[in-house]
């Protein structure tokens, strides 16, 4: 509104909805659906801060709430961007926040959602860097089975310096489980120094839903790497159509 431009764009919007389901293949409906529900409710939420609320965001909070209901959600913690808050203000209270602690869920339903066929969509840069954590975790804990708690810690550039060989996810995954059942625990604490740059090969996130990132931050060199060096697509396009950048800006769906 500052800049003169509509909060609501229909041809921009239906354009980004279009292309995220011709691209999404065997997913695309699923992925629209999501991007739609997002930009809706982001919407509704500007109109809300902008002229106050007339109950419209309410109504449509409730719907997809009931929409999404038993949708497990993957957090990145209880501080940070406070995703646990806006997960339940969103789905209610009976909503299943999974924090990275819990670590069994977060597998279990990284594992539910590989069986069934379906990618995993990370939402935000901070659940794509503990993600992807999880995997070298899991392959430092194959090297060396007695590791202590605080060795699982990944540093900057550790993953640069295991690839090559890498093992399956799978196995990985199921090493880091078999390494918290011998040692009694049921939660994993632990810490990631993990850059994620272009040279960088994914191992769990399929998917990413994250906002548009500032020029020379560590964040777009994160984006850069998921969509393969083609960033600059992404950015131009935004420019050219008025995106909102940072934190407070549109989102993105990017699918390599």
């Amino acid at each position: 509104k500052r800049d003169g431009l509509p909060i609501f764009q229909p041809q921009r919007e239906k354009e980004i909805l279009d292309r995220v389901e011709q691209e999404g293949g065997a997913f695309g409906s699923g992925a629209r659906t999501l991007m739609a529900t997002l930009i809706d409710i982001s919407s509704s939420y500007q109109q809300m801060l902008l002229y106050g609320d007339d109950g419209k965001l309410r109504k449509k909070l409730m719907t997809a709430r009931s929409e999404w209901k038993g949708s497990k959600i993957a957090c990145q913690g209880a501080v940070g961007a406070y995703s646990h808050l806006a997960a339940r203000q969103f789905f209610g209270e009976d909503a299943e926040p999974l924090f990275f602690a819990r670590f069994q869920d977060v597998v279990d339903a990284v594992r539910e959602t590989k069986a069934a066929g379906h990618r995993v969509i990370a939402v935000g840069t901070t659940s794509v860097r503990t993600l992807e954590s999880l995997y070298y975790m899991g392959v430092k804990v194959m090297g060396r089975p007695d590791l202590q708690e605080h060795e699982l810690h990944v540093s900057q550039w550790e993953p640069y310096e295991l690839q090559g060989g890498e093992p399956p996810v799978d196995e990985a995954i199921g090493a880091l489980l078999d390494w918290l059942r011998r040692n009694g625990l049921s939660t994993l604490h632990s810490s990631t120094q993990i850059i994620i740059a272009p040279g960088y090969r994914y191992k769990i996130v399929k998917r990413l839903v994250t906002n548009f990132h500032q020029p020379q931050s560590t964040l777009l060199l994160l984006v850069s790497a998921f969509v393969h060096g083609d960033w600059h697509k992404i950015y131009d396009y935004a420019l050219a159509h008025d995106f909102r950048f940072l934190s407070y800006g549109d989102s993105s769906l990017l699918i390599p």
